[in-house]
């Protein structure tokens, strides 16, 4: 027997909800790294002739995005996962289709566009937060104890596997459908954004029908939920003590891809 924690809403199957988490973890990988690490380093570095950009725009996303992951998490546990992930995703469209139509005037008026090229990389990072920490938690909300540590396996094997695919995709569909237009114009970049803005928009509607409202959160009532703790420093501080050496192999993991990533 299944248990639910709305005991009023349909049985649907543990297994079609992680299905459809998969689905959401791999097109929004997809469309992250597409815009973030397969296209946006050519589109800075040729088509806007800012070639010094791509490592300072990628470290905007993710820092961004890591400062404000266990905030996001903590709204979501009083608003529920379904209002963050999809105002996450839609951020992200904004985003993505927002860069794809920006110009370099040259000149003086450049700076202006670098500004608005890192707001928008702080933007994206900060749907990114709104998605990500609820994809996982969802776990929680809605898979039996027994079976969460296989569900979020599954959840990053389909995280991990979107990546190196994106950076084909995203190649093929500039090649193939920008290929009329040299590197050097903007035009070329325009089908991966929008194939990345296609996979957001995908994610924005799983997300409104599979992601659990707040009446479904963490097995407790709504009361408990407004009342449960939300983030502070002190917790940041006991999360460093209780984990030190995991912590430290994700620092170095991430600070090696990072060093590469955005020039590969």
């Amino acid at each position: 027997m299944l248990r639910f924690t709305n005991m009023n809403r349909p049985r649907t199957s543990e297994g079609l909800f992680l299905f459809a988490l998969c689905a959401i973890s791999f097109l929004a990988e997809l469309g992250f790294v597409i815009v973030n690490i397969s296209n946006l380093p050519l589109f800075l570095e040729h088509g806007l002739k800012l070639p010094n950009l791509p490592g300072i725009a990628l470290a905007t996303y993710y820092f961004v995005e890591a400062l404000a992951g266990s905030p996001m998490g903590t709204r979501a546990d009083r608003l529920g996962r379904r209002r963050l992930m999809v105002l996450g995703t839609c951020i992200s469209i904004l985003t993505c289709l927002a860069t794809s139509q920006l110009k370099n005037p040259g000149g003086a008026m450049a700076w202006g566009i670098v500004g608005l090229i890192l707001l928008l990389r702080a933007l994206d990072g900060l749907g990114a937060a709104a998605l990500w920490p609820n994809v996982y938690a969802a776990v929680g909300d809605r898979v039996s104890p027994e079976r969460q540590a296989r569900a979020n396996t599954f959840i990053t094997m389909a995280y991990m596997g979107s990546i190196p695919l994106a950076w084909k995709v995203g190649g093929w569909l500039n090649e193939t459908f920008g290929g009329a237009y040299s590197l050097k114009d903007t035009a070329h970049y325009l089908p991966a954004f929008f194939f990345a803005a296609g996979c957001f928009a995908a994610t924005s509607v799983l997300s409104y029908f599979v992601a659990p409202r707040k009446v479904e959160q963490h097995h407790i009532t709504e009361a408990e939920a407004e009342h449960a703790p939300g983030f502070s420093l002190a917790g940041l501080k006991t999360a460093l003590k209780t984990c030190p050496w995991l912590l430290g192999l994700i620092f170095l993991i991430f600070i090696a891809i990072g060093l590469i990533a955005p020039y590969m």
